[in-house]
């Protein structure tokens, strides 16, 4: 799943883009990633396991992905995504 957090959930306080511009580029950054089942990345973390290579359709199918970082982008574009509900 993609995260963009540390192990402790927390967002990464460095200077590099662990979240695709926000989840909306295939060009800039990496994408965080987490597994539902804790493997990978050497670590028994759920929400920080391993960085995907780039942020590209190429890139998150060449490590089992489904491309859903272009899919939010599309969505955002469009003014179809999903909008957190107003107080």
């Amino acid at each position: 799943m993609l995260t963009g957090s540390q192990t402790d959930g927390t967002a990464y306080k460095d200077s590099a883009d662990h979240t695709c511009g926000n989840w909306t580029s295939e060009a800039t950054g990496t994408a965080q990633l987490g597994h539902f089942d804790r493997s990978g990345g050497n670590n028994q973390s759920w929400n920080s396991a391993a960085p995907e290579p780039g942020c590209s359709q190429d890139n998150l199918v060449s490590t089992g992905g489904a491309g859903f970082v272009l899919l939010l982008r599309d969505q955002l574009a469009t003014g179809t995504a999903a909008q957190p509900p107003r107080p």
